[in-house]
């Protein structure tokens, strides 16, 4: 009779064992699903958030586009939207100071840190900084737009070449 019992314990342990494994089993398996969820909602949120922020850029670039056709954009005001405009763009105020416009040329004063770069990373900044001056000011004629670059001292330092405003240059040293 002690054996029987003996053996009805060890058979209720073993199955109490099994019950809390599989309850442990089903916990994770849970757990798991809902961490899928969470990072399924998360994915959902950051899409849409890109999508309304490439959505709200789109339409400033529109009515940018549109203001130019229609002659709304002064240099007085120029200015301050085209570095509202870099700084939508990333560029951050460690490299562009300050922006000037007289006519179809931008005046762009580089920070120091510029000159800590090699010569071909200054050359593709001075490239697209251009870029981005011929898209805002004369999207239909790019090579009208021409900028000038000088440091914090207003020495030049680089620029359109006279041949065409897409021709960029900056020095070497």
């Amino acid at each position: 009779m002690k054996t029987g019992c003996g053996v009805c314990f060890i058979v209720a342990i073993v199955f109490v064992g099994l019950v809390l494994m599989i309850s442990e089993s089903l916990t994770k398996k849970s757990k798991e699903k809902n961490e899928e969820e969470k990072a399924k909602q998360y994915n959902v949120q950051q899409n849409i958030s890109l999508k309304q922020k490439r959505v709200e850029e789109k339409t400033e670039i529109e009515k940018h586009v549109q203001n130019v056709e229609k002659g709304k954009n002064s240099a007085d005001n120029g200015v301050v939207d085209f570095l509202s405009y870099l700084r939508q763009k990333g560029v951050k105020q460690d490299i562009v100071k300050n922006c000037q416009v007289e006519g179809d040329k931008l005046i762009i004063t580089i920070d120091n840190f510029f000159f800590e770069l090699k010569y071909q990373k200054r050359l593709q900044v001075a490239q697209t900084l251009w870029g981005m001056w011929a898209e805002y000011h004369s999207p239909k004629n790019p090579d009208q737009s021409r900028i000038r670059i000088c440091d914090i001292m207003g020495n030049e330092v680089g620029g359109s070449r006279a041949m065409g405003g897409s021709l960029i240059w900056v020095q070497e040293k």
